[in-house]
């Protein structure tokens, strides 16, 4: 897999199963016996990968676990003189991400299990912790979610109180980041900073490629439930935002989104409250007879997306109800959100799931037997805790390539990704614990009887399995059909 090319060295990594763990380096126009192993990850729960800086002047390895990271970087125009240098080294909790523009190296970091993401810059010729000064703190209420660096300005990516939006940061020089305080610098980010203004707060972003680190605008896709895939401009002088492409969702006449109706609402779950958005048709009498189709997913800090798909138009003409619950375990309100869903934690996001539920019968939109779930992979441990404890909520669920066999896939070492999904599920072979928390929401485990329950109560499946997924093996889905059979 090629990544990075500076002058007559080219830089690839070797796979390691489905992961990678080595760095080579080739010179053009040699043999490949005479490449150079540059970095070899020994340990299997972190993967690598490496890439370029934004103004080419770096090449970055990175090495990355569920909970943790490592970056190493080298001049790009120096490769041989330069041996990679470590940014921070790795400790449990530190995870960071690494930029460079003009004489600085830009760091998105959280440094404990429960703190968002922060960006702090340092000089990229005295490299260490204690140099870092803060440029734009954590928030407990933001996470970010990816970062676009430009010799002018930083795009933010993020999600605020659980919404999608783009933060734009104007940055000071690399003189005045050298000689300012880190009180003046601040001042600077607060006069410098602006938001903008999306189509909607429920959606999807997409930053778009933004490869020329002295452009003045960058690109972003942007979509929802109610809107197509678009794709806009936005130029940070002006601070304009330029639609460049708008489609429309086709019919005769053509769907108006103007017809539909999104809100965030909170449920209750023990001492937090659950953010969930729906979406409805605005004439759909809310009364108890509504068919709500509920997606989630909760798992890895991976937000449930709210993009566009037509399939869920069809549901909202046809008077379903959309529900987007954003239970623990997703990071949609920060690095606690998800690490409260995690590990001996990992029963909050089952309750999420049916407390969200509940909230929707109790404000009168439906009832039980009129719910549908939805998901995929890890989302399969979700609902498949959920029907086990609550059958008669749903109808029917849908489940591709379900994780539903817990406690044999985590106690397997052998299986591909067993290691590196640790951090997220726990060693059930190495804790009690962990292996009691897990086993008592196994879905395959935990699957009742049908004749126990009524076989009426139990919703219909479809499932699917796939012979090459190395994530969730085909043979999880086939023992979990055999067993609700």
């Amino acid at each position: 897999m090629l990544n990075g090319l500076v002058t007559h060295k080219l830089y690839f990594i070797q796979p390691l199963i489905i992961s990678f763990d080595r760095v080579y380096r080739h010179t053009l126009g040699t043999p490949q016996e005479k490449d150079e192993i540059i970095y070899h990850e020994e340990d299997h729960s972190f993967f690598v990968n490496i890439l370029a800086s934004k103004d080419k002047k770096f090449i970055i390895i990175t090495s990355n676990s569920k909970k943790s990271s490592e970056v190493r970087v080298i001049d790009a125009f120096k490769p041989h003189q330069s041996k990679p240098r470590v940014i921070f080294p790795r400790k449990p909790f530190l995870q960071y991400f690494v930029e460079h523009r003009g004489d600085h190296f830009f760091i998105v970091t959280s440094s404990k299990a429960e703190d968002n993401y922060s960006v702090v810059y340092v000089s990229d010729k005295d490299i260490s912790h204690n140099k870092c000064k803060t440029l734009i703190p954590s928030l407990p209420h933001v996470q970010i979610e990816d970062v676009d660096i430009f010799q002018d300005f930083l795009a933010l990516y993020e999600m605020n109180e659980g919404k999608c939006n783009i933060r734009v940061v104007g940055l000071p020089s690399s003189s005045d980041l050298e000689n300012k305080s880190e009180e003046s610098v601040a001042q600077w980010i607060k006069l410098k900073t602006r938001e903008v203004a999306l189509p909607s707060p429920f959606g999807k972003i997409v930053p778009g490629s933004n490869q020329d680190i002295n452009s003045t605008t960058f690109r972003f896709n942007f979509s929802s439930p109610l809107l197509p895939e678009s794709t806009y401009d936005y130029e940070y002088p002006s601070q304009k935002l330029s639609a460049l492409r708008l489609p429309s969702i086709k019919g005769n006449p053509p769907i108006d989104p103007s017809l539909f109706v999104a809100r965030r609402c909170c449920a209750p779950s023990g001492s937090v409250q659950v953010p969930y958005t729906i979406f409805h048709r605005k004439d759909l009498p809310l009364n108890q007879n509504n068919k709500v189709l509920v997606e989630g997913y909760g798992a890895y800090g991976f937000n449930q997306e709210l993009s566009f798909n037509i399939h869920h138009l069809r549901y909202l003409l046809d008077g379903w109800v959309l529900l987007f619950t954003h239970v623990r375990g997703g990071s949609e309100l920060g690095q606690k959100w998800h690490d409260d869903g995690r590990q001996l934690k990992k029963e909050n996001s089952i309750k999420d799931l049916l407390a969200t539920c509940d909230h929707v019968i109790a404000s009168g939109i439906s009832r039980p037997g009129l719910f549908a779930g939805a998901s995929t992979s890890a989302g399969g441990l979700l609902f498949g805790g959920s029907i086990n404890q609550r059958p008669d909520l749903f109808k029917a669920v849908s489940l591709r390539v379900p994780f539903v066999d817990v406690i044999t896939s985590m106690s397997d070492p052998n299986l591909p990704l067993t290691i590196h999904e640790y951090d997220e599920w726990g060693n059930p072979s190495e804790s009690q614990e962990i292996s009691d928390s897990l086993s008592k929401i196994d879905p395959y485990l935990n699957l009742t009887r049908l004749g126990d329950m009524g076989n009426s109560d139990f919703p219909s499946l479809y499932l699917t399995a796939s012979i090459c997924d190395n994530r969730v093996p085909y043979w999880q889905p086939l023992k979990y059909a055999a067993r609700v059979r």
